[in-house]
């Protein structure tokens, strides 16, 4: 119960922070920006511009395989629960979008809509659903990488996996 708590205030310490950070970053930015191009001009010389151009690409690119790859897990996840015969699949699909991110968080969504057709006497389809909820979230592992390396950033795939 401690670690649980634990983990959850970790949790919310962090989101915090990042909103903190987030709310620094769009009332400072620019000035930021300003004086990262002006400290690479100085260090990399007439590389800087360049160098800047690749990390901006290359976290685009990250944050549409992420982003990608968790709207597919969710419509796909979706569709499974709506198979097998879940109420508010297109809810729990949404749910699986927020949590594709975290390993092992599409697994989760599927086990709980499996355990209630499990107590409601559909075992077949919480096998099912158990099955098409692994496949899903082992699409991350498939789809992110060549979402990435397909986007406008340099990373290779090999890279990536």
């Amino acid at each position: 119960m401690l670690g649980s708590g634990r983990a959850v205030g970790n949790g919310v310490f962090q989101v915090l922070l990042s909103l903190l950070l987030t709310f620094f970053l769009f009332r400072d930015g620019e000035a930021a920006a300003t004086r990262l191009r002006a400290a690479l001009t100085r260090i990399a010389e007439g590389d800087g511009e360049q160098l800047l151009e690749v990390a901006g690409a290359t976290v685009r690119s990250v944050l549409y395989g992420v982003v990608g790859t968790a709207l597919l897990q969710g419509v796909l996840a979706a569709v499974g629960f709506a198979v097998a015969g879940v109420p508010g699949a297109s809810f729990l699909g949404f749910i699986t979008f927020l949590v594709s991110a975290i390993p092992a968080g599409p697994l989760a969504v599927g086990a709980v809509a499996a355990f209630w057709l499990s107590r409601q006497g559909a075992t077949a389809w919480a096998l099912f659903l158990i099955i098409w909820t692994f496949l899903v979230s082992a699409f991350n592992n498939v789809v992110q990488p060549l979402l990435i390396s397909r986007s406008r950033g340099t990373t290779p795939v090999i890279v990536l996996v």
